[in-house]
């Protein structure tokens, strides 16, 4: 499961652009993980984060 802070988060988008299964979108202002695409926990979104807003669980 990806967790992200929202507080932390400028919705930059470089989380949604290293997922490997496209699992991640902007949905009212916010991203969220796609329905029914499965996190495959490799970590891309979190490394790739500059605002360390993104865990994966």
């Amino acid at each position: 499961m990806v967790k992200i802070d929202m507080d932390k988060c400028k919705l930059c988008g470089l989380c949604i652009s290293f997922c490997p299964t496209k699992g991640l979108e902007i949905k009212d202002k916010k991203i969220v993980q796609k329905e029914g695409v499965k996190c495959t926990k490799c970590k891309m979104c979190e490394n790739y984060c500059p605002d360390l807003a993104v865990e994966v669980e």
